[in-house]
């Protein structure tokens, strides 16, 4: 469910993981997106270095993109968990 690159509908009983996954797919996809644009810009301004020069700062997960990313829920308790663990996540990387 995390990897996969297409658009999906996951339906299971509470407490198969639905949740978790759809937040670490969130995840992953905007640090993907995130970090690519990084070494885009790395590439831009340094043409002659080799990718195994680029270095990401981590704080990069804190920049803002053109990426969208949508999480559907009922619940509004659900909403603000999700909202909390995404950033309880990045700030394992963060730290």
């Amino acid at each position: 469910m995390i990897s996969t690159p297409n658009n999906l509908l996951c339906l299971g009983r509470s407490g198969t993981g639905k949740t978790t996954s759809s937040a670490l797919r969130l995840f992953s996809t905007d640090v993907f997106y995130k970090y690519i644009e990084e070494l885009r810009k790395f590439k831009q301004d340094n043409p002659d270095k080799l990718n195994q020069h680029f270095q990401v700062d981590p704080y990069f997960l804190n920049k803002t993109t053109s990426l969208k990313l949508v999480f559907v829920t009922f619940s509004p308790v659900l909403t603000n968990e999700v909202k909390k663990f995404y950033e309880e996540t990045k700030m394992h990387f963060i730290d």
